[in-house]
């Protein structure tokens, strides 16, 4: 069935870019960023980035809950069709990433593929997102059943999800913490269904929220926009200190369940819903809307494939430590995330493979 225009959410098409975008440019300020001196402008450069856009991946899994959460019904049958489909195109990815990763030996035996993927137990560091999101599909009656029939339910697991996911992480990451009250904590606070599949219900909740909310919702913007600057600022500061003390880059406090990454994410996510909610003027106007829809149809094979863009480019001897960061790190996300649109854009056109993406 055809989306109409009324049914379309922008808000989620716009989130579903910006997190792409940002997930890309986390991929590229990481460029040579271990190897980095924490002292000097140039990781500063690449810390302040990285900081500002950790919450790239929450989004993703939040505007995932947005979006299914909302459904009046999930059937048995669509849940295993997206599991289905998530998995076909994971497999798809790891083998053409593995190729890629033996191509040299390719050339003298081509079924030299076979025993590289025999040997090669884990995926590309990006593909890890698909089995994770499978895995909460999976769980995905349960979750819509309880949110739908019970809300209240959703307020009560996210409280549990800030206390053993986000609480526990950021406790755990302060530098000094002693080791026996950190295995003490490991072994009596360990709740695995409060990871991603908290930030799956928070995007839902969100979600709703905002929709719910009168128009005096554009009075928090201001608020909304100072935590996020202010928490990553926070954890740009925190990860510098942290990096010099140690005498070597120190990414605790990039974790995607830290307090910091947390509000990061609940900021922009409801700063991004209700900035579409105040302008729908603005994206109503259908050639916005368009260009807003195909950009965002373009995003999962974007994030698919940038890793394997920046390597292309990487060729070309074209990387952004070779310039200045404060300046080269925006603009080859930009160049990456650009490149990586023109092979989304031909496959979108493809019928029949397009579902997958």
């Amino acid at each position: 069935m055809v989306k109409t225009k009324q049914s379309r959410d922008v808000s989620i098409d716009l989130i579903r870019i910006i997190a792409c975008f940002m997930v890309v440019m986390i991929h590229t300020a990481a460029y040579d960023f271990d190897s980095g001196d924490p002292g000097s402008s140039q990781w500063m450069a690449q810390n302040v980035y990285d900081s500002f856009v950790r919450s790239g991946v929450p989004l993703f899994f939040m505007l995932s809950g947005a979006v299914f959460l909302q459904k009046k019904e999930i059937s048995l049958k669509y849940v295993w069709k997206k599991v289905f489909r998530l998995l076909i195109v994971y497999i798809l990815f790891y083998v053409f990433y593995k190729a890629f990763e033996v191509r040299h030996e390719l050339v003298r035996d081509p079924l030299y593929l076979f025993t590289a993927i025999r040997w090669g137990h884990y995926p590309p560091y990006h593909l890890w997102f698909m089995l994770e999101l499978s895995a909460i599909y999976v769980m995905l009656p349960f979750i819509h059943r309880c949110v739908s029939s019970k809300p209240e339910l959703a307020k009560y697991y996210l409280a549990l999800f800030f206390a053993f996911s986000v609480v526990k992480t950021t406790v755990l990451k302060i530098p000094g913490f002693p080791d026996e009250s950190a295995q003490y904590i490991n072994a009596f606070v360990r709740v695995q269904g409060l990871d991603y599949m908290g930030y799956f219900v928070l995007g839902w909740y969100l979600n709703e929220k905002v929709k719910c909310a009168p128009d005096r919702t554009g009075w928090t913007m201001i608020p909304l926009g100072t935590v996020y600057v202010v928490c990553a600022l926070v954890t740009a500061f925190l990860t510098r200190d942290i990096s010099i003390q140690r005498g070597k880059p120190d990414i605790r406090w990039y974790d995607n369940f830290v307090i910091f990454t947390f509000c990061e994410a609940v900021c922009l996510f409801s700063l991004l819903k209700i900035v579409t909610k105040r302008a729908a003027v603005f994206f109503e106007k259908e050639h916005i809307r368009k260009v807003i829809s195909v950009v965002s149809s373009c995003s999962f094979f974007v994030y698919l494939i940038h890793p394997f863009m920046i390597d292309f480019v990487e060729h070309f001897k074209l990387t952004p430590v070779r310039y200045n960061l404060w300046v080269s790190i925006p603009l080859f996300t930009l160049l990456y995330w650009a490149v990586s649109m023109v092979p989304a854009l031909i496959v979108r056109r493809i019928p029949r493979v397009n579902q997958l993406f």
